[in-house]
């Protein structure tokens, strides 16, 4: 056999220490785990807050175009302070219509069809003798917001486009 090839056929030891270099992966392989498995028990419990705080992009849809979004909200351990209620919240149909006014100017329209709490505590609070639930469970329809955006510098490749928006809330 020429002696170029055995350069590139792999070194083999003795048995004794292939079955030593096996031995040490499985035992740095289960400490691994071990570490890994110790660290998530002792993890403690986390939650995220209850909603992102909400963006929007400064960008317009357009003159003439028209953007209709749904979508589909549920939370759990919901709190309305003014109100005392604590509970789950599942909202649904929230339908959003965007009307391009001009090139820099839209109206929005936002608001859900359905809206229900399944109530699991009553708290005191500055509005609670006016909430009309008397079980544990209220629905109704969802308040309706209206309002426009204007976008004020556009986005260039050296600064973020600056848009202004402005909304009031249509209590039903």
């Amino acid at each position: 056999m020429p002696a170029w090839p055995r350069r590139f056929l792999p070194r083999l030891g003795t048995r004794r220490q292939a079955t030593a270099a096996s031995r040490s992966r499985r035992t740095t392989g289960l400490r691994a785990l071990s570490v890994l498995l110790l660290l998530l028990a002792a993890a403690p419990r986390v939650q995220a807050q209850q909603r992102p705080l909400v963006t929007e992009d400064p960008e317009v849809v357009g003159a003439g175009r028209v953007l209709i979004e749904g979508g589909l909200s549920a939370g759990r351990k919901q709190l309305f302070p003014a109100s005392g209620l604590d509970g789950h919240l599942f909202r649904g149909p929230i339908v959003g219509v965007s009307i391009g006014i001009s090139s820099i100017a839209e109206l929005q329209i936002d608001g859900g069809l359905y809206q229900r709490l399944a109530i699991r505590e009553r708290r005191p609070g500055p509005l609670s003798s006016l909430v009309k639930a008397t079980g544990n469970r209220t629905q109704g329809v969802e308040d309706l917001y209206v309002g426009t955006k204007l976008r004020l510098v556009p986005e260039s490749a050296r600064r973020p486009g600056i848009g202004f928006r402005f909304s009031t809330k249509l209590p039903t």
